[in-house]
């Protein structure tokens, strides 16, 4: 055990080395060359999409279409807009000079840099770790892509897709725990790239702190989703239901308790189990389109769970085929595992509530969710929860959707994560914004230089 992990991290050591050696020929920082080897990643993508939903139903039992429109289809549509940014970004980009510096020029420089990690989950095993590699690769880092060793069939088309496009001194993919996350963690990245845990967060950012390398941190946490008495109900739980069986729940953004009006309570309950039957007419245990958990151990933590509450729909499993039945729990405990830590499964707590501002107490007393969505056709009260709530996210009628937009900002906030990526977001995260002052000689400011004088101090307060 101890030679492997000894050869494990020579393996870490060697691979950093040559990473550092090619980030410094420069290479990267060429445009083209960047375009070059993502045009090739997205015509390997189209090459191995059959290959890669097949890995993403063994691995998670996910239909060809959700795989699709949930992972392959958004790293294809994030190739090409960062390949649309990369001339925009390699060039400075010129703004306003203040009065003291008008013979000068002010630019920003976007740079990489320079050696980048990235360590993905399991629940998106294919999005969530080429998504943020293509903003690293568009920025013109170098890479080393950790994967989650819980996601087998689809690790192994990644790390076939990768080897095909990029030599392993520019980007290369790694697998392993624990110990070589550990291991990873101790090398002298420039950056960090993490979606995992909060806990998982820290560890990261301490090791992160030696260094004092940059940190991304996409984790997760409780997202609270609130339907007001006043909503469109029956779109309102359709798109909940369809949130919450998305991935079988294992979403870090997906719907992680209902506060729902005492008045339409019932009609919740009534209405997401027909959403259900609707959804999968011919019995979803036996429907190729509901995802399955990922593991036995993930597995038995929802069991487990079961015993928080009273099920009131659901609550029926299969540990062979690992499926797990949607679920309504009430009268659950504020302070069970079930409200304590995230889900990542469908098993969904149910309160109810009379005034909106309870629900925004309890929300705002709790740590900063990844998401939080609310359900109302008021837009004055749409604002007000907006305003008076913090998150990383936020959906107003629906849930999941922000994340579709490449125009918007993908992030959590403290403990459901720090920075933000997915198009420019994705470019600026990955690159060092470097200001640049260029001064003419022609013409010098004589204010600047001592002996200053009771005179100037007045001349200057009124312009500074």
């Amino acid at each position: 055990m101890e030679n492997t992990l000894i050869d494990k991290q020579q393996q870490i050591d060697e691979l950093f080395d040559k990473q550092r050696a090619f980030y410094a020929k420069g290479d990267t920082k060429i445009p083209e060359y960047r375009k070059y080897h993502l045009n090739k990643m997205y015509e390997t993508i189209k090459k191995y999409e059959k290959e890669i939903s097949k890995a993403l139903f063994d691995d998670l039992h996910k239909s060809e279409y959700e795989a699709y429109i949930t992972e392959v289809g958004l790293v294809k549509r994030e190739i090409k807009h960062q390949l649309s940014l990369i001339d925009k970004y390699s060039k400075p980009s010129r703004v306003s000079s203040s009065i003291f510096v008008l013979n000068s020029k002010s630019e920003i420089y976007y740079e990489p840099y320079g050696l980048t990690l990235i360590v993905s989950p399991w629940n998106y095993p294919f999005h969530l770790a080429l998504m943020p590699l293509v903003g690293a690769v568009a920025a013109g880092n170098c890479a080393i892509l950790k994967l989650s060793p819980d996601a087998k069939a689809t690790n192994r088309v990644i790390r076939k897709i990768i080897e095909s496009v990029f030599d392993k001194e520019y980007v290369a993919v790694l697998e392993g725990h624990r110990d070589v996350n550990e291991y990873l963690f101790s090398k002298p990245f420039e950056h960090i790239f993490l979606t995992g845990s909060p806990e998982l967060g820290k560890v990261a950012m301490k090791a992160a702190a030696n260094h004092l390398a940059k940190v991304t941190l996409e984790l997760g946490g409780k997202s609270p989703c609130i339907i007001d008495k006043d909503s469109n109900i029956e779109m309102a739980v359709k798109r909940i239901t369809f949130g919450k069986i998305i991935n079988s729940g294992q979403t870090c953004i997906a719907p992680d308790y209902i506060y729902v009006h005492k008045d339409v309570k019932q009609r919740f309950i009534d209405l997401f189990k027909k959403n259900i039957e609707d959804f999968y007419p011919n019995g979803i245990e036996q429907s190729e389109e509901y995802p399955h958990i990922v593991s036995d151990k993930a597995m038995h933590r929802l069991i487990n769970l079961l015993q928080c509450g009273d099920v009131v729909y659901g609550g029926t499993y299969n540990l062979n085929t690992r499926f797990f039945h949607p679920t309504l729990m009430e009268n659950v405990s504020l302070e069970s595992d079930l409200m304590q830590k995230e889900i990542f499964g469908p098993i969904f707590p149910i309160y109810e509530f009379d005034e909106i501002n309870e629900v925004i107490d309890f929300v705002v007393s709790r740590p900063k969710p990844l998401a939080l969505y609310y359900f109302t056709e008021n837009k004055k009260k749409a604002e007000y929860m907006l305003k008076e709530t913090s998150s990383g996210g936020a959906c107003i009628n629906d849930v999941l959707m922000h994340i579709v937009n490449p125009n918007l900002p993908f992030g959590g906030v403290q403990n459901s994560g720090i920075g933000n990526y997915h198009g420019q977001f994705s470019y600026e995260t990955f690159s060092h914004k470097k200001a640049v002052l260029k001064t003419s000689t022609l013409l010098d400011f004589f204010v600047k230089y001592p002996p200053f004088g009771k005179e100037r101090i007045k001349w200057i307060k009124r312009f500074l």
